[in-house]
């Protein structure tokens, strides 16, 4: 049996973006999305998720909870669901927002963390 695969994005009705995979017969949805533009600010994505975000080239200034924060490009910046990223309108930027089920479906917000 051949599986036939064919990816989108939505904005679901909440505000968030899913990525959604139709299978031969119907769909399933990754709590996951993407972003790729110019300039980037999270404080507005509703739901709670982490965002990996990728700057190809530059140099600039971002700001991460209320710090600037200087980077030379390439740069990479995994942030957490708490923190809230703004990078200016003038920089190229990829991301990949996702639920850490994405990775394991049994890992949600509360059990990645330390364990004490």
């Amino acid at each position: 049996m051949v599986i036939v695969y064919e990816s989108y994005t939505k904005d679901c009705e909440d505000g968030r973006m899913n990525i959604c995979v139709k299978e031969h017969h119907g769909y399933f949805t990754l709590n996951m999305g993407y972003y790729n533009g110019n300039g980037f600010c999270n404080s507005s994505i509703q739901g709670m998720r982490l965002s990996l975000l990728y700057i190809p080239s530059g140099q600039g200034t971002l700001v991460l909870n209320e710090h600037p924060i200087s980077y030379d490009a390439p740069a990479l910046f995994c942030i957490n669901e708490s923190e809230i990223i703004d990078i200016p309108n003038d920089t190229t930027v990829y991301a990949i927002l996702f639920h850490p089920s994405v990775i394991n479906d049994t890992l949600d917000f509360d059990n990645i963390r330390f364990c004490t």
